[in-house]
């Protein structure tokens, strides 16, 4: 039975492991690279434009980043096409995991078995947290900072015509959410991961009153 155990888990793990390290890196690069457009931004906006040739260099910069920004707008897109259904299905596995673990440990198992049940339950936690959470919600973050760089370069004292129809464009295409999503139901990030561990605690002292009743 422990060597059906054994391949089970190694099953499971050479298939769980390869996907979060794919959704972490992807992330972080995706992440990185909206870093660095804001950083871009900011420069542009905070630089003088007096000269015929500041403005060709201006309009040239400005064209770069809306095409950048429209890449990873799209790249976004795509990857929560690619991704969306597997990590939903993800989630309710990571849940009901979560649930099972708590059910064990609410009968009052053997020393042994609650020192597994916590291992496990830990090991579960950091992963969601590190692997999925926090790059998910630095994407998102990353992108909520491009409509807001825009006000805090002071664009409005500025008399630049171009500078302004450039902060006008960026603020208008900047406000629609861009994140990681699970089957287009559930946005990943820190509140949702919050909400989904309350609910899951919920169940464990839910387990614990019937316990206690019975």
């Amino acid at each position: 039975m422990a060597v059906y155990e054994l391949y089970a888990m190694c099953v499971l793990f050479a298939a769980i492991v390869p996907f979060d390290l794919y959704v972490t890196y992807m992330m972080c690069l995706i992440s990185i690279q909206w870093k660095s457009l804001n950083t871009e931004i900011k420069d542009i906006l905070n630089t003088d434009v007096d000269t015929p040739e500041d403005h060709q260099l201006f309009k040239a910069r400005v064209i770069r980043c809306v095409d950048h920004h429209n890449f990873l707008k799209r790249y976004v897109e795509d990857y929560n096409k690619s991704l969306s259904l597997g990590l939903l299905a993800y989630i309710m596995v990571f849940v009901l995991s979560n649930c099972l673990n708590l059910f064990i440990v609410s009968t009052g198992p053997e020393t042994r078995e609650l020192v597994r049940c916590c291992c496990y339950q830990f090991n579960l936690s950091n992963e969601f947290i590190f692997n999925y959470a926090i790059p998910a919600q630095f994407l998102s973050t990353q992108a909520q900072i491009t409509e807001d760089i825009a006000f805090d370069t002071k664009w409005y004292n500025t008399a630049d015509k171009d500078k302004r129809n450039f902060v006008l464009m960026l603020s208008s295409v900047a406000k629609k959410e861009v994140a990681l999503n699970a089957g287009k139901i559930v946005t990943i990030n820190y509140e949702f991961t919050l909400k989904m561990y309350r609910t899951i605690y919920s169940y464990y002292m839910f387990l614990r009153t019937m316990g206690r009743n019975h």
